[in-house]
Protein backbone atom coordinates (compact mmCIF):
# COMPACT_ATOMS: atom_id res chain seq x y z
CA UNK A 1 0.00 0.00 0.00
CA UNK A 2 1.45 3.58 -0.98
CA UNK A 3 1.50 6.86 1.19
CA UNK A 4 0.96 9.50 -0.93
CA UNK A 5 1.82 12.84 0.93
CA UNK A 6 0.59 15.94 -0.40
CA UNK A 7 1.86 19.05 -1.17
CA UNK A 8 0.26 20.55 1.71
CA UNK A 9 1.02 18.48 4.42
CA UNK A 10 4.99 18.28 2.96
CA UNK A 11 4.68 22.14 4.01
CA UNK A 12 2.89 21.85 6.88
CA UNK A 13 5.83 19.16 8.10
CA UNK A 14 8.38 21.72 6.59
CA UNK A 15 7.33 24.39 9.21
CA UNK A 16 7.06 22.09 12.21
CA UNK A 17 10.43 21.47 11.49
CA UNK A 18 11.19 25.28 11.67
CA UNK A 19 9.42 25.76 14.63
CA UNK A 20 11.02 22.63 16.84
CA UNK A 21 14.06 23.82 15.26
CA UNK A 22 14.01 27.45 16.14
CA UNK A 23 12.32 26.34 20.32
CA UNK A 24 15.60 24.68 20.56
CA UNK A 25 17.32 27.54 19.72
CA UNK A 26 17.96 30.18 22.75
CA UNK A 27 17.00 33.48 21.48
CA UNK A 28 19.54 35.62 23.22
CA UNK A 29 18.76 38.62 25.66
CA UNK A 30 16.99 41.81 25.02
CA UNK A 31 16.58 45.01 27.52
CA UNK A 32 14.51 47.76 26.74
CA UNK A 33 16.37 50.88 27.70
CA UNK A 34 13.12 52.55 28.58
CA UNK A 35 11.68 50.33 30.97
CA UNK A 36 14.19 47.39 32.17
CA UNK A 37 16.95 49.84 33.46
CA UNK A 38 17.74 49.31 37.11
CA UNK A 39 17.49 52.31 39.34
CA UNK A 40 20.35 53.65 39.38
CA UNK A 41 21.68 52.16 36.31
CA UNK A 42 25.21 50.52 35.77
CA UNK A 43 27.33 51.75 32.70
CA UNK A 44 26.47 48.88 29.93
CA UNK A 45 30.07 48.36 28.37
CA UNK A 46 31.64 45.82 25.36
CA UNK A 47 34.15 44.19 27.15
CA UNK A 48 37.53 45.13 25.00
CA UNK A 49 35.32 47.54 23.42
CA UNK A 50 36.87 51.20 22.13
CA UNK A 51 36.93 53.56 25.51
CA UNK A 52 34.54 56.03 23.20
CA UNK A 53 30.67 56.48 22.87
CA UNK A 54 30.85 53.27 20.61
CA UNK A 55 32.46 51.25 23.72
CA UNK A 56 28.65 50.82 25.34
CA UNK A 57 26.33 48.49 24.10
CA UNK A 58 23.75 50.02 21.61
CA UNK A 59 20.55 50.24 20.31
CA UNK A 60 19.95 49.72 16.20
CA UNK A 61 17.10 50.25 14.12
CA UNK A 62 15.51 52.95 15.97
CA UNK A 63 14.18 51.16 18.60
CA UNK A 64 15.57 51.40 22.32
CA UNK A 65 16.30 47.51 22.24
CA UNK A 66 19.55 46.26 23.66
CA UNK A 67 20.31 42.39 21.90
CA UNK A 68 22.96 39.92 23.34
CA UNK A 69 23.67 36.69 22.04
CA UNK A 70 23.38 33.86 24.19
CA UNK A 71 26.78 33.75 26.16
CA UNK A 72 27.98 37.30 25.27
CA UNK A 73 29.63 39.25 27.82
CA UNK A 74 28.82 42.70 29.09
CA UNK A 75 30.74 44.52 31.21
CA UNK A 76 28.40 46.45 34.33
CA UNK A 77 30.09 49.39 35.80
CA UNK A 78 28.96 51.80 38.64
CA UNK A 79 32.13 54.36 38.33
CA UNK A 80 33.19 56.21 41.85
CA UNK A 81 35.06 55.18 44.98
CA UNK A 82 31.58 54.87 46.81
CA UNK A 83 29.71 53.34 44.37
CA UNK A 84 29.27 48.88 43.46
CA UNK A 85 26.47 47.05 42.26
CA UNK A 86 24.23 46.10 44.91
CA UNK A 87 23.70 42.57 44.36
CA UNK A 88 27.43 41.87 45.52
CA UNK A 89 27.64 42.68 49.28
CA UNK A 90 31.66 42.64 48.30
CA UNK A 91 31.42 46.47 47.01
CA UNK A 92 32.60 45.37 43.55
CA UNK A 93 32.40 48.67 41.16
CA UNK A 94 32.80 46.05 38.07
CA UNK A 95 31.18 42.75 36.68
CA UNK A 96 31.34 40.57 33.95
CA UNK A 97 27.34 39.29 33.38
CA UNK A 98 26.67 36.80 30.95
CA UNK A 99 23.56 36.77 28.77
CA UNK A 100 21.35 33.09 28.98
CA UNK A 101 17.66 33.67 27.77
CA UNK A 102 15.52 36.73 28.08
CA UNK A 103 16.81 39.01 31.15
CA UNK A 104 18.64 36.36 32.75
CA UNK A 105 22.21 36.91 33.20
CA UNK A 106 24.44 34.65 35.18
CA UNK A 107 27.76 36.34 36.87
CA UNK A 108 29.82 33.47 38.43
CA UNK A 109 27.24 30.79 37.39
CA UNK A 110 24.61 32.84 39.52
CA UNK A 111 21.82 33.74 37.36
CA UNK A 112 20.06 37.35 38.18
CA UNK A 113 17.52 38.90 36.54
CA UNK A 114 19.05 42.06 35.03
CA UNK A 115 17.10 44.26 37.28
CA UNK A 116 18.85 43.33 39.71
CA UNK A 117 22.23 44.98 38.87
CA UNK A 118 21.26 48.30 39.98
CA UNK A 119 24.25 50.57 41.08
CA UNK A 120 25.02 51.99 44.56
CA UNK A 121 24.66 55.76 43.34
CA UNK A 122 24.72 56.49 39.38
CA UNK A 123 27.80 56.08 37.68
CA UNK A 124 29.95 59.10 38.59
CA UNK A 125 31.35 61.32 36.03
CA UNK A 126 34.46 63.25 35.59
CA UNK A 127 35.80 66.49 33.40
CA UNK A 128 39.36 66.66 33.59
CA UNK A 129 42.30 68.09 32.12
CA UNK A 130 44.32 65.50 29.30
CA UNK A 131 47.19 67.43 29.54
CA UNK A 132 46.93 67.94 25.71
CA UNK A 133 45.96 71.69 24.08
CA UNK A 134 43.82 71.89 21.63
CA UNK A 135 42.95 75.04 18.72
CA UNK A 136 46.22 77.18 18.78
CA UNK A 137 48.27 75.10 21.27
CA UNK A 138 47.20 77.22 24.32
CA UNK A 139 43.88 76.37 25.23
CA UNK A 140 43.37 73.47 27.56
CA UNK A 141 41.82 70.09 26.17
CA UNK A 142 39.20 68.28 29.03
CA UNK A 143 37.61 65.70 28.68
CA UNK A 144 34.26 63.96 30.07
CA UNK A 145 33.49 60.45 31.19
CA UNK A 146 33.88 57.41 33.36
CA UNK A 147 36.94 56.34 34.94
CA UNK A 148 36.18 52.63 35.06
CA UNK A 149 39.11 50.89 37.14
CA UNK A 150 42.17 51.75 34.87
CA UNK A 151 39.85 52.96 31.47
CA UNK A 152 38.66 55.78 30.85
CA UNK A 153 35.63 56.01 28.78
CA UNK A 154 35.49 59.78 27.12
CA UNK A 155 32.05 61.22 25.61
CA UNK A 156 33.06 64.63 25.44
CA UNK A 157 35.86 66.58 24.44
CA UNK A 158 36.18 70.01 25.51
CA UNK A 159 38.83 73.42 24.09
CA UNK A 160 39.01 75.62 27.53
CA UNK A 161 40.10 79.06 27.45
CA UNK A 162 41.77 78.91 31.36
CA UNK A 163 42.30 83.00 30.33
CA UNK A 164 38.50 84.27 29.45
CA UNK A 165 37.36 81.13 31.42
CA UNK A 166 35.30 79.93 28.43
CA UNK A 167 34.49 77.06 26.06
CA UNK A 168 35.48 77.55 22.53
CA UNK A 169 33.96 74.37 21.41
CA UNK A 170 32.67 70.90 22.30
CA UNK A 171 33.17 67.49 20.11
CA UNK A 172 31.31 64.22 20.43
CA UNK A 173 30.15 61.43 18.51
CA UNK A 174 26.53 61.16 17.60
CA UNK A 175 25.93 57.26 17.63
CA UNK A 176 23.65 55.26 15.02
CA UNK A 177 21.17 53.90 17.57
CA UNK A 178 20.69 57.85 19.05
CA UNK A 179 16.55 56.63 17.99
CA UNK A 180 16.75 54.28 21.01
CA UNK A 181 17.62 57.30 23.65
CA UNK A 182 16.03 57.32 27.23
CA UNK A 183 13.20 59.61 27.36
CA UNK A 184 12.46 61.78 30.35
CA UNK A 185 15.69 61.14 32.14
CA UNK A 186 15.52 63.40 35.19
CA UNK A 187 17.95 66.76 34.99
CA UNK A 188 20.68 66.93 37.85
CA UNK A 189 22.39 70.10 38.93
CA UNK A 190 25.60 71.79 36.97
CA UNK A 191 28.51 70.98 38.83
CA UNK A 192 31.31 73.67 38.65
CA UNK A 193 34.66 71.31 38.90
CA UNK A 194 37.87 73.18 38.86
CA UNK A 195 37.87 75.44 36.38
CA UNK A 196 36.18 78.60 37.52
CA UNK A 197 38.49 79.66 40.66
CA UNK A 198 36.81 81.89 43.21
CA UNK A 199 33.75 82.30 40.87
CA UNK A 200 30.22 80.98 41.54
CA UNK A 201 29.06 79.69 37.56
CA UNK A 202 25.70 79.13 39.03
CA UNK A 203 25.15 82.25 40.56
CA UNK A 204 26.10 83.93 37.40
CA UNK A 205 23.18 82.59 35.63
CA UNK A 206 20.15 83.26 37.52
CA UNK A 207 18.23 86.07 36.51
CA UNK A 208 18.73 88.39 39.47
CA UNK A 209 22.40 88.27 38.82
CA UNK A 210 21.78 88.44 34.98
CA UNK A 211 19.64 92.05 34.97
CA UNK A 212 22.27 93.31 37.72
CA UNK A 213 25.23 92.69 35.29
CA UNK A 214 23.49 94.07 31.86
CA UNK A 215 22.31 97.22 33.76
CA UNK A 216 26.08 97.48 34.75
CA UNK A 217 27.17 97.61 31.26
CA UNK A 218 24.11 99.32 29.55
CA UNK A 219 23.65 101.81 31.84
CA UNK A 220 20.17 101.47 32.60
CA UNK A 221 17.48 98.80 34.91
CA UNK A 222 14.99 99.71 31.96
CA UNK A 223 17.22 98.22 29.63
CA UNK A 224 17.94 95.48 31.77
CA UNK A 225 14.53 94.56 32.76
CA UNK A 226 13.61 94.62 28.70
CA UNK A 227 16.52 91.57 27.86
CA UNK A 228 16.07 89.57 31.22
CA UNK A 229 12.28 89.57 31.76
CA UNK A 230 10.90 88.14 35.34
CA UNK A 231 9.15 84.81 34.13
CA UNK A 232 9.11 84.61 30.40
CA UNK A 233 11.82 82.90 28.31
CA UNK A 234 13.63 86.06 27.52
CA UNK A 235 17.01 85.92 30.00
CA UNK A 236 20.47 83.69 29.31
CA UNK A 237 19.95 80.22 29.63
CA UNK A 238 22.19 77.64 30.25
CA UNK A 239 22.81 76.41 26.93
CA UNK A 240 24.52 72.79 26.35
CA UNK A 241 27.22 72.36 23.65
CA UNK A 242 26.63 68.77 23.62
CA UNK A 243 22.98 68.66 24.44
CA UNK A 244 21.79 65.25 26.97
CA UNK A 245 19.68 63.48 24.80
CA UNK A 246 22.65 63.67 22.45
CA UNK A 247 23.49 60.06 24.43
CA UNK A 248 22.04 57.03 24.83
CA UNK A 249 21.90 56.31 27.76
CA UNK A 250 20.54 58.60 31.33
CA UNK A 251 24.15 57.93 32.67
CA UNK A 252 25.45 59.25 29.81
CA UNK A 253 22.98 62.48 29.91
CA UNK A 254 24.06 63.19 33.76
CA UNK A 255 27.76 63.66 32.30
CA UNK A 256 26.64 66.50 29.92
CA UNK A 257 26.06 68.73 33.35
CA UNK A 258 29.20 70.01 33.68
CA UNK A 259 29.83 73.50 33.58
CA UNK A 260 32.41 73.33 30.77
CA UNK A 261 29.49 71.69 28.58
CA UNK A 262 27.81 75.29 28.45
CA UNK A 263 27.07 78.91 27.35
CA UNK A 264 24.65 81.14 27.56
CA UNK A 265 22.15 80.78 25.07
CA UNK A 266 19.21 82.62 24.92
CA UNK A 267 16.26 81.00 25.66
CA UNK A 268 14.25 82.10 23.59
CA UNK A 269 16.54 80.39 20.55
CA UNK A 270 17.66 77.42 22.86
CA UNK A 271 14.05 76.21 23.75
CA UNK A 272 13.31 76.79 19.92
CA UNK A 273 15.21 76.93 16.65
CA UNK A 274 18.66 75.47 18.53
CA UNK A 275 16.24 72.56 19.98
CA UNK A 276 15.02 71.73 16.36
CA UNK A 277 18.39 71.52 15.04
CA UNK A 278 19.49 69.41 17.76
CA UNK A 279 16.49 66.84 16.94
CA UNK A 280 16.63 67.19 12.87
CA UNK A 281 20.85 65.82 13.37
CA UNK A 282 19.60 63.06 15.76
CA UNK A 283 16.93 61.90 13.10
CA UNK A 284 19.63 62.35 10.32
CA UNK A 285 22.13 59.88 12.08
CA UNK A 286 19.71 57.27 13.11
CA UNK A 287 17.71 57.12 9.92
CA UNK A 288 21.36 56.75 7.72
CA UNK A 289 22.25 54.72 10.54
CA UNK A 290 25.48 56.70 10.57
CA UNK A 291 27.91 58.03 13.49
CA UNK A 292 28.53 61.88 13.26
CA UNK A 293 31.22 63.43 14.39
CA UNK A 294 29.90 66.79 15.88
CA UNK A 295 31.53 70.35 16.62
CA UNK A 296 29.62 72.77 18.45
CA UNK A 297 30.92 76.49 19.28
CA UNK A 298 29.99 79.81 20.03
CA UNK A 299 32.05 82.77 17.78
CA UNK A 300 32.24 86.43 19.33
CA UNK A 301 31.01 88.41 21.78
CA UNK A 302 27.11 89.76 22.00
CA UNK A 303 26.96 92.84 21.82
CA UNK A 304 23.68 95.14 23.17
CA UNK A 305 22.91 99.10 22.64
CA UNK A 306 23.57 100.86 25.96
CA UNK A 307 21.20 103.90 26.61
CA UNK A 308 23.29 106.18 24.12
CA UNK A 309 22.44 103.55 21.61
CA UNK A 310 26.16 102.46 21.30
CA UNK A 311 26.85 98.97 21.73
CA UNK A 312 28.71 97.53 24.63
CA UNK A 313 29.74 93.88 24.84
Amino acid sequence: MKTFITILELISFQAFLEVSHAKSIKAGCSIRINNDLPEPQPLLLIPGGSKDGNGFFLPKDGDDIVTFAVDEEVLLACSGDNNYLVYSDSGTRTALATCSSDTTFYINQIPYRFSEFACRGYPYHVARRSGSKCHDGTKSHIEIGFEVESDFYKIIDICFDDTQLKTLYSNFTFVSGIGGFQVGFPRPSFIQDDFYPEISVDNLYTRNTQRQTISTILGSTELADKYIAESSDYFLAKGHYTAKADFVYGSQHRATFHFVNISPQWQTFNGANWKALEMSVRTYADKNNLNLDVYTGTYGVATLPNVNGIENE
